[in-house]
């Protein structure tokens, strides 16, 4: 990865990972990217015209060829950018501060796990929609039963916009 991805290393590998847990089904590679076609980089840039592309990925799902450009819009704020080989945008992510998901989202999350330290959040859209919105952060290791060296895990959390549904990959 160039460089520039030590700005937020953290962020950008959750957005690859995240990216990939939304697409899964076919192998992930990395890709220059001046090797992702001008329709797909060009559809990106129109989603984030000041984004800094730092790196791209590219796979198979359902026999579309799909690329996920990650970048940032400053450096605290990461974004990716999920679109065809033909520019259509499938999904965009976009760090966002806690304090920016609505109330009923995080609820739903506090519900699930109530002692689930976030370290990153991202607003997911589709169709131009936010539909989600995924965390990343540690789910506290068991007090009862387990052994002293017990760790917290690292997990994803997905919520969906309106609340309703709440999904953990902790894979």
């Amino acid at each position: 990865m160039p460089t520039a991805c030590l700005v937020r290393p953290l962020a950008l590998g959750l957005l690859l990972a995240l990216a990939a847990a939304a697409t899964a089904g076919g192998d992930e590679e990395e890709v220059p990217l001046d090797k992702v076609p001008a329709a797909a980089r060009k559809a990106a840039e129109k989603e984030f015209p000041k984004a800094k592309w730092l790196g791209a990925t590219r796979e198979t799902v359902d026999g579309v060829v799909v690329y996920t450009l990650d970048g940032e819009l400053r450096k605290d704020k990461a974004v990716a950018v999920e679109v065809t080989a033909a520019g259509v945008v499938r999904e965009v992510s976009v760090e966002v501060a806690m304090a920016d998901v609505p109330e009923v989202v995080r609820a739903a999350l506090k519900a699930k796990l109530p002692r689930f330290k976030v370290d990153d959040v991202f607003e997911v859209s589709r169709g131009g929609k936010v539909v989600e919105y995924q965390f990343e952060g540690k789910r506290p290791a068991p007090k009862k039963g387990k052994k002293k060296d017990a760790k917290d895990e690292e997990v994803t959390v997905t919520v969906s916009a309106d609340g309703k549904t709440v999904e953990i990959d902790d894979d």
